[in-house]
Parts: C-alpha cells; structure tokens; sequence
C-alpha cells in the first residue's frame, strides 16, 4: 500500500470511437448541473473554467474548476458515468502524483483488454432537466477534522531522516482509523499491549492499557504540534504492524478490525466485509451504516494483489450516486465521488473495495462530560460527552479550562454544532480560569454563534442543563494566539554589551522558527560571548558565524559551552528550529570587557527564579544591581551592601528581566523570570 491517493473516480478511461467521447460542451453542462443541484445554495457557485485531462491525446476526464472553491468532475468517456466527482471543500490541482497516474493507466489497459464493444451509460441520453428537480437522501459529513499524514501528525513515528521533519508519515490506514475514533472520541483509554517488529526500525512497543486519549485536546486540523494526536496516530500503527517508511507507509496485513477490537476496545463484531466477496447490496450496505451516522473506514486497490491501494474514510453521501470521501491529506481532494465508475458494459474493474462494519464502541459509551477537564493544549475540541448517537444528560454541571502553559494572546471559539433546545440549558464563557472571571458570552439555542474571541491567557467554559428537555449538545473547536517570540527578520545589534535571547522566557521556543541577530558594536573591538541558558533539542540548532569565517559554530543540548572570543565583526547568529519538539532556548550575554571571560556567578545568590511576588538576593559584595525589562528598559536600579535583601515583586508584569551587578571589578548578568501563582 502506498500513501498516494487513489481516486477511485479517476479510473481512467480509454475511448473506444469517436461517439463515445464527451466534449466541452457537453462536460461544462453537466458540471454546472451538479453545481446547482448539489452545491450549497447559502453561496453563488459557477463552473469557471474547464480543464481538459488526456492521455495520449486520448480524454480520461474533464476538470471544471468552480467559484469561489470546489469542482466537478466529468468523464470524458460515455461508457461511465457522467459524474465521477465534485466538491466544494477544496479545489482540483492537476497533475497528481505521477505514481497515481501509473496506477490509473494500468486500469485503462484492463478496459481496453475487455471492452471491445460497450454501451454508451444511460445517463448520457437523458435530459437533465428530469434529474435537476428530484428530491434525494443525503446524510451530511459525519467527519469534521482534516487530518494528514506528515509533518505533527507523524510526531512519534520512527524518526527517518528521509521523511517529514525527520520522521516516518504515519500511514492512511492510521490517518483513516484515527479519524473515525476520534469521532466517537472513544475509547478514553485503551487496552492490551503489543510489538510491532519493523524490518527497518526494529521493535515498536505500545502497552495500550496505559495510552490515555484525551479528545478534547485534539485539533480539527493540525498547524503545530500536538502531541495528543501524535499518540493517537502513532499507536493506531503499532496495532496495525504498519510497515513505516518516509514516504510511504502501509498495512498489508488486513489488521484494523483486529486492532480495533482488540487494543481500542470497539465492538467484537467489528470486522470487515469485501465486495467481491459478498451478495449484499453494496450500495445499501454502505448507505444504512450512514445513516445510523456511522462513518466508514474503507478501502480499494488497483490491482488484484493487494500492492498498491489506499485507506480512507466514507462519511456521507448524497442521492444514490456519490459518497463523501475524507481522503486523509489533510481536507485536499475531499468531496463527493462516485465508486462505481470502473463498469462500462457491465465489468467491474474496480478492485477489491473493502470496509470495516460494526465499528461501534464497546464499553460504557458514550463517556458524558464531569467535573473539570483542564486542557493543555494550543488547539483542540470540545463537547459534550453525549457522542453522535445520545442526547446530553438532564442537571448536567460540567466545565472545560483552557490554560495551555504558554505566551497567550487570546483563545477563539467556533461552534460547529449546538442543539441545547431548552433556553435553561446553555454555555457560559469566562475570561479566567473559573467562572468567577469576567463573563464573555452565553450560548444557547441551536443556531451557530459567531466567533468567540477570549482575550487573556485562559478561558473557562461551563455547561448547565436543567432536567427538562434534553438536546444532541455542542462542538466547538478552540484555537489559541500566540505570541511571536523571535522572528526571521535580521535584528541589528550596535551596543557594545547586553542579551539575546530566543524570547521565549519561561516557555519553550517555537516550533517551526528561523530567527536571525547580527552584532555589530559601534565601539568594542572584541566581544566576549557567554551563555547564560542553552537548552536546544536534537532536532534544532544554534548557529554563530562571523563574516570571515574564523568563527563558525553550532549548538544543540544542555551543556553550557565556554565563552567565546570574538574579534571580526558581523557576528550573525541564526537560530533553526523544526516543526515539533522544543526546549527552553538559549540566553547570550554579550560584552567588550576581556575581564567577563571569568566566572563570577558567585557574586549573587538569588532566589526563587521564577518568582512572584517577591526575590531575594545575597551579595558577597559591595555593589549597583541594575534590573532591566526583556526588552532593556531600565526599570530598577540601587546601591547594595553585602548582605541579603529581599525586593517585592507584586506590581512587576509577568515575563523576563535580566540583572546587571557591577562591584566595579566584575560583573555578573543574569535571566529571572516573573509568573504569576
């Protein structure tokens, strides 16, 4: 199995004669009736253009490419169906991956082989307008998040320096699975262990009885780590006997039903069903999990020996023509498709669709939201426990406090469902971390409220319900703003002395950073740099290099280098760091005194650091201690004896400052960090 996607609409086809090809005219008439028939009516869409895909100047398919997003797709061929797909969710890029090409054109041969003379599709003879005005079924997407398979989503996959930020992508089978459990948000704790022994990267364990899930802490879509659904993901494989690679990673061993009932405690009966296996109605089958809002794990391939296929998730559909498809690269492609395409006069060469039925939890389900649930993360999801087929409880008292240990600017809420019918039922949003703060708003009802904008550094939700009427709860999503601590824009340095540092204070630095300095004192001939923090993970770096090259060096780890001596100028210093993973930063203390090369920590003991409301300070000398902002404001300064003091902290700001003690024959500098208790 291959992590390329297959679209299954895309089964190429070749033209047999001339009256069995779709032209422009015809291929733009059927684009724009699925646009009026099946698109959203909130929003005025309009096929735009028409983009004309071939194969030896053979037409496979037609792209007509929708306003303001979206396309349909049609065929060029009048022995399939007209319509092999459309959405409004993202828009078609041409051309894919030259190996799903390769798969689609072998297809083609396979036609061509065992169609010599077919019909033309029924459909292709009937006017549109019979069809334009027919009620249909649909169930909407039961899927909402859009997840991926590389760069955060692959966090504890087998580190490969060939991949993704240097690791493994997690695979389809898992990205697929992860989505529908993550659905139903169960199970909250797994069960089991197992070995997942790799050819390439040795043994995989996960004792799944210790891998807590935490739901409410996952993103709909992730733009920086998370390491909740990291695990998810990761741990899904491991059950799976994912075979890893960079590029690539897939499960031929037909093992998610098994992994599903057995580590992720979902019903015995969980099992998978083949198409050419069975005498079921397919389509039915497919439709009737649907519309018990099950979503559906599924798979197809283009060939008969398992080798190249791929692993999504079926979630919706509309008329009996197309199903929703979540192709798991992260919302690209999503939309409605027609599976049935590869039956010209009868054939089916559509390979080996498999599904996963029965997937319902096992256990005490749904898991209904109590007490407290304080989350940590800078992007999740939270709701009201009661999943997709219960109504929430009567004299329910829960809360949520979103307080993720970093730089906040604010927290934004969007609801993306709400049925409280009962006015006594409702949300409460407070800035703070209780429902003592300031409130920001209260929900209830069933239509969807605007952004909910928190502008502090926690936000405490709470929902009440009475014993009255009972709803199907809420959704919401809730991203966080966050300071920018450094940033790829060159700052200039003349000072002949004073601190850089990565900014992020009592935090970890950013993820994903590339941060640039240049030391160019006006005066000092020399400078002596020393650090006074190094904490860079593995994966990061610290680099300082001069114009001549004399000086070139990198750093990463803990372990405090010497001081440095620098006698050429400019100095830059660049600062990289990856996609996941963090670590305190670093803090440079630069000077033009050759005297600062000694170690004079001795001369101040100062504690708590971090502090709150008071520090206190021990001088083994006579001397003036100078304390500045983060972003060198003076802001205190006095002449101290030796001795001890204490200086109260109550009126300072949360953040960073640096000391400056000078006994006139040394000097001592020095990061302490004020927090709030």
């Amino acid at each position: 199995m291959k992590n390329y996607l297959l679209l299954f609409l895309i089964s190429i086809p070749i033209i047999l004669n001339s009256q069995m090809n779709v032209n422009i005219h015809e291929a733009e008439n059927w684009g724009q009736y699925v646009v009026n028939k099946y698109f959203p009516k909130n929003i005025k869409y309009e096929v735009i253009s028409i983009q004309t895909i071939s194969n030896e100047s053979q037409i496979q398919y037609y792209v007509c490419h929708v306003y303001p997003v979206g396309f349909v797709l049609v065929s060029g061929n009048k022995l399939l169906h007209p319509i092999l797909g459309y959405s409004w969710e993202s828009n078609f890029i041409y051309p894919l991956q030259q190996t799903s090409i390769a798969l689609f054109i072998n297809r083609v041969k396979k036609i061509e082989e065992n169609n010599k003379t077919a019909d033309i599709h029924p459909l292709w003879n009937n006017n549109l307008d019979k069809y334009l005005n027919n009620e249909y079924r649909s169930v909407d997407p039961l899927i909402l998040t859009k997840w991926d398979q590389g760069i955060y989503y692959n966090q504890f996959c087998p580190k490969d320096p060939a991949g993704p930020d240097g690791r493994c992508v997690t695979g389809c089978v898992a990205t697929a699975l992860a989505q529908v459990i993550n659905y139903f948000r169960w199970p909250n704790v797994g069960e089991g262990e197992y070995t997942d022994i790799d050819t390439t990267y040795g043994h995989l364990y996960v004792n799944y009885a210790e891998q807590n899930y935490f739901y409410n802490e996952m993103p709909l879509r992730a733009t920086r780590e998370n390491q909740e659904l990291a695990k998810l993901m990761y741990t899904i494989g491991v059950a799976c006997d994912m075979y890893y690679g960079p590029h690539g990673s897939g499960m031929y061993n037909h093992k998610a039903a098994y992994a599903l009932r057995n580590f992720f405690r979902y019903d015995p009966t969980t099992e998978y069903l083949f198409r050419d296996e069975t005498h079921l109605d397919w389509d039915s089958l497919l439709r009737d999990y649907l519309d018990q809002k099950i979503p559906l794990y599924y798979g197809g391939w283009s060939d008969t020996e398992y080798v190249s296929g791929h692993a999504f998730v079926i979630d919706g559909y509309q008329d009996t023509m197309v199903y929703h498809v979540n192709w798991g690269w992260g919302g690209a492609y999503d939309g409605y498709f027609n599976i049935n395409n590869l039956t010209p006069g009868g054939s089916d060469f559509t390979y080996k669709h498999e599904v996963v039925i029965n997937m319902r939890p096992n256990g005490q389900y749904p898991v209904y939201c109590n007490g407290t649930d304080t989350l940590k993360t800078l992007d999740g999801t939270i709701d009201d426990g009661s999943g997709p087929f219960y109504q929430y409880l009567p004299n329910t008292h829960c809360s949520w406090l979103i307080q993720p240990f970093d730089s906040i600017e604010n927290i934004k809420l969007d609801f993306l469902k709400l049925d409280l019918p009962d006015p006594n039922d409702f949300i409460n949003v407070y800035n703070g971390d209780s429902n003592s703060g300031i409130l920001v708003a209260t929900i209830t009802g069933t239509d969807i409220p605007n952004t909910i904008t928190v502008n502090g550094k926690s936000a405490f939700i709470e929902f009440i319900s009475n014993d009255n009427e009972e709803g199907d709860g809420f959704l919401l999503s809730y991203s966080t703003t966050v300071h920018t601590f450094c940033t790829a824009n060159i700052t200039e340095i003349v000072a002949d002395s004073g601190v850089i540092t990565d900014g992020s204070g009592p935090y970890n630095y950013r993820n994903g950073n590339f941060c640039r300095w240049k030391l160019l004192p006006a005066n000092a001939q020399q400078l002596v740099l020393t650090f006074n923090l190094l904490d860079i993970d593995s994966t990061d770096n610290l680099r300082i290099k001069n114009y001549d090259g004399s000086i070139d060096m990198e750093f990463k780890g803990n372990t405090l280098p010497p001081p440095i001596l620098v006698s050429s100028f400019p100095v830059n210093i660049y600062f990289t760091s990856s996609a996941t993973y963090s670590a305190q930063g670093f803090e440079i203390i630069f000077r033009s005194s050759l005297e600062s090369i000694n170690d004079y920590q001795y001369l101040v003991s100062i504690y708590p650091n971090p502090f709150s409301n008071a520090i206190f300070f021990d001088f083994v000398t006579d001397g003036l201690l100078k304390i500045y902002t983060s972003d060198g404001k003076l802001m205190f300064s006095n002449y101290y004896n030796r001795g001890s003091y204490l200086i109260n902290t109550d009126e300072w700001a949360s953040g960073i400052y640096f000391i400056h003690f000078n006994d006139n024959n040394n000097f001592f500098s020095k990061k302490i960090i004020k927090i709030y208790e």
